[in-house]
């Protein structure tokens, strides 16, 4: 768990207890729309890229630590 920490909350990739929503969920672009500025947009979108990655992260490591053997 300290590596993902390290990881992702170290070089304060996104702010802490907060929600990371898909790109078309967000709650700026939905309530905005067409009126976003590019800044939000980027921004929306780069958490939308920080949530895709942490999903990968943990998905990989959980599938790879299901496929070895415990000895207890």
């Amino acid at each position: 768990m300290t590596a993902f920490k390290d990881l992702f909350l170290q070089n304060y990739l996104f702010k802490l207890n907060t929600k990371l929503y898909v790109f078309q969920r967000n709650p700026v672009i939905m309530a905005k729309g067409k009126e976003c500025s590019e800044d939000e947009i980027v921004d929306a979108y780069h958490e939308h890229c920080i949530r895709e990655l942490m999903r990968e992260f943990c998905t990989g490591v959980i599938q790879q630590m299901s496929h070895g053997e415990l000895e207890f």
